[in-house]
């Protein structure tokens, strides 16, 4: 996924963040000031880059989550197995 010229954050931005975080000890508020962000936004990304490293900090598609957000998981489930019996 390519990033806007607007974004705040690219996958190498998030990645000097992270850093910045983990490796130098900045806090979560000073790496959100430094990198014109919100604090909530710096933890999301750390915790991505403890789970995943750094592949972690890429873009990822919205389009299941919108899905299931729009569907609810039930429903969108149903839906699934529905489909899943119509191709038999």
């Amino acid at each position: 996924m390519n990033s806007h010229n607007n974004a705040r954050l690219t996958p190498r931005g998030r990645e000097q963040m992270v850093r910045a975080v983990v490796d130098d000890g900045l806090s979560k508020a000073m790496a959100a000031r430094r990198f014109n962000t919100t604090a909530r936004t710096v933890t999301k990304w750390v915790d991505r880059f403890r789970k995943l490293g750094v592949a972690g900090l890429r873009e990822r598609g919205a389009k299941r989550r919108a899905a299931v957000a729009a569907w609810g998981a039930g429903r969108l489930a149903r839906a699934q197995v529905a489909s899943a019996c119509r191709e038999r």
